[in-house]
């Protein structure tokens, strides 16, 4: 268990200049715990007044490079959270970075505060467990970015792996939004394929086939996803939470490809008592944008 710190706040400029002014430090202790042969070189390192303890420049450089496209640079502002025998954790914002004080590495972690493990991807900045606790707006557009980064024009395949956007399918369906889920990520993903009769020539018409058989795949993948992770649910809640019918004894709502309209602890949309995922999905968004005004400082 990590001790969190007083809060400090500085800038990266300050940080920086902190770093660059500060003695030369390489605890020994470092060497014998993790790299005990005598023949390992550790990263050189400079005590910090700010983080209260000796850094690898590694670390510092990683982060500076990961908050250099920030509006504001080297006034970036940023926080304290923990400091340990391990690591620093440094906040900018949402944004929560380690720095390793062993290695020099730089993790991006889950945006969830006291949150320990690294987030998904850059456009999925949660990590898995935290996914659940998003409004359906934030996490069907954690989606759509992360389906738009894996996009590469004039390919008929995702090729990023599969498991960020397991993830993200288990977590909608847990909410009932398993097709607004899949429907971003496919639409997102691929290029827009037009109707076969608006093109002449055979090459452009064998294209609009081929991401036409490439959409229909990731939907069959997707659904899938979502049929295995809603049975998983059924079977661990026993009975619908709404009318206490038995789940097992329900058809799912997968049938011929289609999603169930509810969440899968409720054996329909009449039992389940949240908004329809599109009534859910706007609230969010209008959320969204209400709090985005409230930061804007005009």
């Amino acid at each position: 268990m990590i001790a969190p710190v007083p809060v400090v706040t500085f800038t990266l400029g300050e940080l920086l200049v902190d770093v660059a002014t500060g003695s030369e430090a390489v605890p020994g202790a470092w060497g014998d715990r993790w790299h005990p042969s005598e023949d390992w070189s550790p990263a050189p390192s400079s005590v910090s007044a700010l983080l209260g303890t000796a850094v690898p420049h590694p670390a510092l450089l990683t982060l500076a490079g990961k908050l250099s496209a920030s509006a504001v640079g080297m006034d970036t502002g940023l926080r304290v959270e923990v400091v340990d025998a391990d690591r620093v954790v440094v906040a900018c914002g949402e944004r929560r970075f380690a720095l390793g004080l062993a290695g020099g590495a730089c993790t991006e972690l889950c945006r969830q505060p006291d949150c320990e493990r690294r987030m998904l991807e850059t456009e999925v900045p949660w990590c898995s467990s935290h996914l659940f606790d998003l409004d359906l707006y934030s996490l069907v557009t954690a989606g759509r970015f992360w389906a738009e980064a894996s996009h590469r024009s004039g390919e008929h395949e995702r090729s990023s792996p599969d498991w960020p956007v397991e993830e993200l399918m288990k977590a909608a369906v847990a909410v009932g939004a398993g097709e607004m889920m899949a429907e971003t990520i496919v639409t997102a993903a691929f290029d827009d394929p037009h109707e076969p009769e608006q093109h002449d020539v055979p090459a452009e018409y064998g294209l609009v086939l081929r991401t036409r058989r490439a959409m229909g795949r990731e939907r069959l993948r997707l659904w899938e996803t979502a049929r295995k992770e809603a049975a998983r649910l059924r079977q661990a809640a026993g009975g619908c939470q709404g009318c206490r019918r038995e789940l097992s004894r329900l058809e799912d709502g997968f049938g011929a490809g289609a999603y169930p309209q509810a969440r899968p602890e409720y054996c329909s949309q009449a039992c389940d008592p949240l908004p329809t995922a599109r009534q859910r999905y706007l609230e969010g968004q209008q959320n969204g944008q209400a709090r985005l005004q409230e930061d804007l400082p005009f």
